[in-house]
């Protein structure tokens, strides 16, 4: 079974260089990207559901 690599769409790191990757539908962000967008929109909650984990995490 062939997997696809993810990889945020802001930064560009993939799984191996992030602790999370959030991804829905349309988009995929890095937790460091959905922290700076949230920052920036003003959002109070920066936690977002941990959907996947990369070898990062570990660091």
């Amino acid at each position: 079974m062939a997997y696809d690599i993810l990889y945020c769409a802001l930064c560009g790191k993939n799984y191996n260089d992030v602790n999370k990757l959030i991804t829905d539908d349309d988009v995929t962000l890095c937790d460091v990207c959905y922290d700076f967008c949230a920052a920036a929109k003003g959002d109070e909650e920066t936690n977002p559901p941990e959907v996947r984990s990369g070898p990062a995490a570990d660091r």
